[in-house]
């Protein structure tokens, strides 16, 4: 892209919105564009076009966006394929990349501390997520529907883990959850079909309706002796589901 081509970006309906528009000039032929812009009392975005990156940069809380229109840079979210957070961001806004159906990576610095709902959802080739060690808050729906996600780790630091946050994860074969989760909220690994086995720790006192419904490959599954409580059709249409034993 030419050094003068700045300019048109700047004048052009849709680019005049954006607080800036930066020429990187160090590379040898091209300029590169980035689009950047806040989003949080004492944080900042920027988009990089030529490596598909979406980054957020500064300190503190993330915006929470309620509405897709109102996500500054959702007109990329078809050709974003990274997503990387700066330590010192606390939280990950709701529906921050909500339907970013190129996404394939995140990673999730240990400032973090909570990921709001929708975060990810519908985001259908992430398949690569490193999340926070210190990471307390899992919103609704975080990671619905992201339909090439194989395998996941929740830090033993994660209490609070909302409703739906798998539901149709439908790749998802392997996860591991925190020690001190007490609940396995409803709907919380919904129709993933390729879960074969997963370990419930010890302090889960209640299993909620269609947490596990669905899950064609589940074969087996301990339930520990502190759970007082499977709801609903916990574990319906589990068809390959071997043995269940009481722990």
């Amino acid at each position: 892209m030419k050094k003068a081509s700045i300019r048109m970006y700047q004048a052009a309906e849709g680019w005049r919105d954006f607080t800036q528009i930066v020429a990187d000039t160090t590379g040898p032929l091209i300029d590169t564009i980035s689009i950047v812009g806040t989003c949080g009392p004492t944080a900042t975005w920027k988009y990089t076009p030529h490596n598909k990156t979406l980054s957020i940069l500064g300190s503190g809380v993330m915006t929470d966006y309620n509405n897709t229109n109102n996500i500054p840079w959702y007109v990329y979210k078809d050709d974003i394929d990274t997503f990387v957070v700066a330590q010192g961001i606390t939280s990950i806004g709701q529906a921050s990349c909500y339907q970013f159906q190129n996404l394939k990576y995140i990673n999730i610095p240990n400032s973090v501390t909570s990921i709001g709902n929708n975060a990810f959802r519908n985001c259908t080739l992430l398949n690569n997520v490193t999340l926070s060690t210190n990471l307390v808050s899992l919103g609704n729906s975080a990671f619905r529907d992201c339909v090439s996600l194989e395998s996941i780790i929740l830090p033993n630091s994660l209490t609070n883990l909302g409703i739906i946050v798998f539901s149709e994860c439908s790749s998802l074969k392997t996860v591991s959850l925190p020690i001190n989760l007490t609940s396995i909220p409803e709907y919380t690994f919904y129709k993933c079909t390729s879960l074969e086995n997963i370990s419930i720790p010890n302090n889960v006192r209640s299993i909620d309706e269609y947490a596990f419904y669905h899950c064609d490959a589940l074969r087996n599954i301990t339930i520990p002796n502190n759970t007082t409580s499977i709801g609903k059709s916990a574990f319906a249409y589990c068809k390959a589901l071997q043995s269940v034993a009481l722990n």
